[in-house]
């Protein structure tokens, strides 16, 4: 979703700029003109030398836009950090730090680059559903809800808005809120086709297959049929029509072999007890840039009890999404691996990502009692006690920890 929202922003942030010297003014604008039409590498000289000839927070700008088309996220944020040593810094400069800062998993910097382009434009939609994408990444499911209905109030009319919505509270379980969403998405536009397809996954999970079928025919004469069949194919396979389930996840795979075609088939063959076929399906959906296939493999290896393959995986995920729950994760992994320091790591990287949140903190609170840490392990418990004064198990872990506590000194 970012993806698709930060390219729909390319042809509004690059801009070309006055300036007193005319040779930078026209090398940013040849810069312009190459970039739109895809000569990225070229296009970032140009607008180098733009900066060569007059410093000006534009021709950085433009530099940061190409970079982080180009992927070179953190030399971007370098580059974009330059405008900020100018007075009237474009609200476009902090957005594509915020840009940069998701992309390479820097969250809470991304979360203040995106309120500071809230506060120099409240109208700024793109900054919102930013903000929130990255609200979601942050499991912080209250913060988001709260964003999408700040723009709903002054955008009550916009299909996207009411399905990106409904796409956040199917990430969180709530199908029964997606729903709402999408339903209002499709009262807007009775033909939006995305609202359709979503809602039907939301049937799904609550096991309603004929609303579910309904509204999957209904998205497959609106989008494209691959995407659409895919989700038929999820839903025969809840029915156990598992040779129908299969000509339809082939019929995408052979029409249309994307990641996300192999990393279904794959989940479906390990559903169904075909282990090496969904291995096999979820690496080649890895080889296709499937990221989520990286995560599943994880979970498939740790339930073998392989846990340096489950790690080797997680960790090759967590490089591309930086979030609290992935690093939990792996400190879980590395508390079963017996390395208590490398556990430790994550999930105090998992806590500054999401303060406050008690299974972190009691996870921390445990390793610090492997390490034999008992007054750090102490802290942590009394953190969570502070948070939730009636979590019985972490009383109970209390008092026996204090009770340890005498005969260990």
């Amino acid at each position: 979703m970012v993806k698709k929202l930060y390219l729909l922003l390319i042809s509004l942030i690059l801009v070309g700029c006055t300036t007193n010297s005319n040779e930078a003014f026209r090398l940013n604008e040849i810069g312009i003109e190459e970039y739109n039409n895809k000569k990225y590498e070229e296009a970032l000289e140009k607008f180098i030398e733009a900066a060569k000839k007059k410093s000006s927070p534009e021709y950085y700008q433009n530099q940061g836009m190409v970079l982080i088309q180009l992927e070179e996220y953190e030399i971007a944020i370098d580059v974009l950090k330059k405008a900020l040593n100018h007075k009237n810094i474009p609200s476009e400069v902090y957005f594509l730090l915020g840009i940069g800062s998701m992309y390479i998993g820097d969250y809470n910097d991304a979360l203040n680059y995106f309120d500071k382009v809230i506060d120099i434009d409240r109208k700024n939609i793109e900054a919102y559903l930013h903000k929130a994408v990255v609200q979601e990444r942050l499991d912080n499911r209250d913060e988001a809800a709260n964003t999408y209905n700040i723009i709903l109030e002054s955008h009550p009319e916009d299909k996207r808005i009411w399905n990106e919505k409904g796409l956040m509270f199917n990430k969180f379980g709530e199908y029964e809120e997606a729903i709402m969403s999408f339903n209002q998405a499709i009262i807007i536009d009775n033909d939006f086709g995305e609202a359709y397809n979503n809602r039907g996954v939301s049937y799904i999970n609550l096991n309603l297959l004929d609303e579910a079928i309904n509204d999957f025919e209904k998205a497959k004469t609106l989008l494209n049929a691959s995407e659409v069949d895919l989700n038929i194919a999820i839903y025969y396979g809840k029915q156990q029509e598992v040779e129908l389930a299969l000509e339809y996840f082939n019929k995408v795979k052979n029409n249309n072999p994307t990641g996300k075609a192999y990393l279904l088939r794959g989940l479906f063959y390990m559903d169904n007890g075909d282990k090496n076929k969904g291995i096999m399906d979820l690496e080649k959906a890895f080889e296709k840039e499937e990221w989520r296939a990286l995560l599943h493999l994880g979970i498939q290896f740790e339930n073998a009890l392989d846990y340096n393959k489950a790690l080797e995986y997680y960790s090759l995920y967590n490089q591309l999404e930086n979030a609290p729950w992935i690093n939990n994760k792996i400190g879980v992994i590395q508390i079963k691996l017996k390395e208590y320091d490398e556990a430790l790591k994550f999930f105090k990287r998992a806590n500054e990502l999401l303060p406050q949140n008690q299974e972190i903190l009691f996870n921390i609170a445990t390793t610090y009692q492997l390490l034999k840490l008992y007054d750090e392990a102490k802290k942590y418990l009394e953190e969570i006690i502070e948070i939730n004064p009636h979590n019985e198990e972490v009383i109970k872990e209390l008092n026996f920890l204090t009770q340890l506590m005498p005969l260990t000194s």
